[in-house]
C-alpha cells in the first residue's frame, strides 16, 4: 500500500493544518508515503497561492500514480479533484472558516468545495466540523471520518517553571494569561484584552502573553490600537510564532491559558495547554466545548466581563486553579498522535480493500 502524499507547499512549520499533516505522516511505515510537495523558493503570498493553483496541478500529475491512494492532506487543495481523476482519493477537511465562517464564495473557494464533494473519504478532526461539511457541502455522514488532532507527551507535560518568561520582561510576581494564535477578528483576541481590563486595577500584577505570529493584513496594528485605548499597553507582551519545546515552556509557566475564538474547527491549543498543566478558559462556541469537554472553564465568547470574572476567580482561588489543573491533564491523556496515525493507516487500508 502506497498513499500518493499530496500536502501542498514543503514547510517546517509546527502548528496548524501543517502539524497535524506531520504528526500522522511522521508515524508512517518506512516508504507507504509518496509525498507530492512544493518547494517556496520565495516568502510571497502571492507566490505561494500562484505556484499551488497554477503550478502544483501540473506536478501532482506527474508524480501520482494511479494505482495509489490520493489523500489530499488539506481542504485548500480540494480543487485539485476538478483538474486530475485521482481514484480512490481522500480529503482532510480541518473546517470550513473560509466558506461557512467568512462566507468566502471566491471562484478558488467554489472550486475547494467541488473537489470536497468529490473525494471518496473525508477526514475532518471533530463531531463539528464533520456536521458543517454535511450541512454546508453536502457529504453524507456516512463518507466522513472524524480522526482527532493529538498530543506528544514528549514535548507537553506538566514541568512548571517560570524562568522562561524572564527574557520576555515579565517579573516574578506577575500574574500571567497566555493566549497562542493569530489576531484575525475570528480569534476574538480583543475580547479577551476587554476582559483584562475590567480587572486590571484590582488585579495590578495581571498581564498577557501572545504567542504566534499577528495573521492577514493590518490585525497586528488594529489590536495595538484597541490595547492602547485600554492603557494595556505595558501589561502585553507579544512573540512571533516559536518552536514546540519553547511553547510548552511558556504553557508551563502560564498562570492561565485563554481561548477566546468565535470559530474553531478543533482547537489544538487547548489540548496542550493542558497537557502542560495550564488551566483553560475559553469560549463555548463551534468545536470547543467537544475539544475542551469539562476540564475547562467556558464562557460566551462575546461576554468580556464573564472571562474577566472567572479569569479574577481562577487566579484568586488556588484549589480551583489545582482542580483544573488536574482535570485538564487527565482530558488531554486522551488524545494521541499515535491513535490518530493508527486510525488514518486503518482508513487507507479499507480504501484499498474496498
Amino acid at each position: 500500500m502506497i498513499i500518493d502524499y499530496i500536502n501542498g507547499r514543503k514547510t517546517g512549520v509546527s502548528y496548524g493544518t501543517a502539524k497535524y499533516s506531520h504528526e500522522i505522516s511522521k508515524r508512517m511505515p518506512p516508504g507507504s508515503l509518496n509525498r507530492i510537495e512544493y518547494p517556496l523558493l520565495f516568502p510571497s503570498r502571492f507566490i505561494d497561492g500562484f505556484t499551488r493553483r497554477y503550478l502544483y496541478p501540473h506536478f501532482v500529475r506527474q508524480k501520482q500514480k494511479t494505482d495509489h491512494i490520493h489523500h489530499i492532506t488539506n481542504q485548500d487543495l480540494a480543487f485539485l479533484l476538478n483538474k486530475i481523476e485521482l481514484p480512490r482519493s481522500l480529503v482532510t477537511c480541518y473546517d470550513l472558516i473560509p466558506w461557512v465562517y467568512y462566507k468566502n464564495r471566491s471562484p478558488y473557494w467554489k472550486r475547494n468545495i467541488e473537489g470536497i464533494r468529490k473525494a471518496d473519504r473525508i477526514i475532518t478532526i471533530s463531531e463539528f466540523s464533520k456536521n458543517e461539511i454535511i450541512k454546508n457541502v453536502g457529504v453524507p455522514g456516512d463518507h466522513i471520518d472524524i480522526i482527532y488532532c493529538g498530543v506528544d507527551g514528549n514535548i507537553f507535560f506538566p514541568k512548571k517553571d517560570r524562568t522562561p518568561l524572564n527574557g520576555l520582561g515579565i517579573g516574578e510576581e506577575q500574574k500571567v494569561l497566555l493566549y497562542v494564535g493569530s489576531e484575525e477578528p475570528r480569534k476574538n483576541l480583543g475580547i479577551l484584552l476587554e476582559a483584562i481590563s475590567l480587572i486590571k486595577e484590582e488585579n495590578p500584577n495581571i498581564v498577557l502573553l501572545k504567542v504566534g505570529s499577528p495573521g492577514m493584513g493590518g490585525d497586528r496594528t488594529t489590536i495595538r490600537q484597541l490595547i492602547t485605548s485600554l492603557n494595556l499597553d505595558n501589561r502585553v507582551f507579544f512573540t512571533g510564532d516559536v518552536s514546540e519545546t519553547i511553547l510548552a515552556k511558556y504553557y508551563n509557566a502560564a498562570d492561565l491559558f485563554v481561548f477566546p475564538s468565535l470559530y474553531e474547527g478543533f482547537g489544538l491549543p487547548i489540548i496542550e495547554a493542558m497537557a502542560c498543566g495550564c488551566p483553560v478558559v475559553a469560549s463555548n462556541t463551534s468545536s470547543i466545548p467537544e475539544v475542551a469537554g469539562d476540564a475547562a472553564v467556558l464562557l460566551h465568547p462575546n461576554d468580556p466581563g464573564g472571562f474577566s470574572d472567572r479569569i479574577a476567580d481562577l487566579l484568586i482561588d488556588d484549589l480551583l486553579r489545582d482542580e483544573y489543573r488536574t482535570k485538564g491533564i487527565l482530558h488531554a491523556s486522551h488524545f494521541s498522535w499515535d491513535d490518530a496515525s493508527d486510525m488514518t493507516c486503518r482508513l487507507y487500508q479499507s480504501m484499498v480493500d474496498s
